[in-house]
């Protein structure tokens, strides 16, 4: 299974559909680490390139630099991203203190900071991707967040990135629970067809560990 750059567990890498120079890369994901890999990595590089400071959200050049294995770029752009729209978020050591600032997220956080989340796993810092994640979960789960459209797409992508945060660190149980509820929501939400199929893999490879 192959997906276009743009996709990114999103309706589009960066939410805005915006064209490119170059068009975006294409990865597959590998079915027993649930690990993106990009199909040409130069093609990958080089519309990197040409995105750089070019306005686009920063969502769709946070995750190919994860994906590239560009670790420290990719965090420190999630951070700028997540820090840009939430301030207090970061002020408050969210990733170390444990604190209960889901409520006081602004919406616009939620997309980056699952995008931080996504490389703090790939780093092996686990409790902090979970610790985070939690947040968000809060956030999400607060009255009136955004469309309830729109809520649905963000607790599908929280789900399926927590389930792989789960699976690495041994905890196929729930990693399949939250896998299963991402595909649930994803079937709600309409999503599109490469998505549930990635969901259906996250599925299948939690309950093969199971066995």
């Amino acid at each position: 299974m192959t997906h276009a750059g743009e996709r990114m567990g999103e309706n589009t890498a960066d939410g805005t559909g915006k064209g490119t120079a170059l068009p975006e890369p294409e990865y597959r994901i590998d079915p027993r680490t649930l690990r993106e890999i990009p199909l040409d990595p130069g093609s990958a590089e080089a519309w990197l390139a040409t995105t750089a400071g070019d306005g686009r959200p920063a969502s769709a050049r946070i995750a190919w630099l994860r994906i590239l294995g560009r670790l420290p770029e990719a965090e420190a752009a999630a951070r700028e991203a997540l820090n840009a729209v939430t301030p207090a978020f970061l002020h408050a050591g969210a990733l170390h203190s444990g604190a209960r600032i889901g409520a006081g997220m602004l919406s616009a956080g939620v997309r980056p900071a699952i995008r931080l989340a996504q490389v703090l796993q790939w780093k092996g810092q686990l409790s902090d991707a979970l610790r985070l994640l939690a947040a968000v979960d809060r956030f999400l789960a607060a009255p009136g967040h955004g469309k309830p459209g729109d809520a649905l797409v963000s607790r599908a992508f929280l789900h399926q990135h927590r389930g792989k945060v789960l699976l690495d660190a041994g905890h196929p149980v729930w990693a399949l629970t939250e896998f299963r509820r991402a595909l649930h929501l994803r079937i709600a939400a309409g999503a599109p067809g490469d998505q549930l199929q990635s969901a259906e893999m996250a599925v299948s490879e939690a309950l093969r560990r199971l066995k």
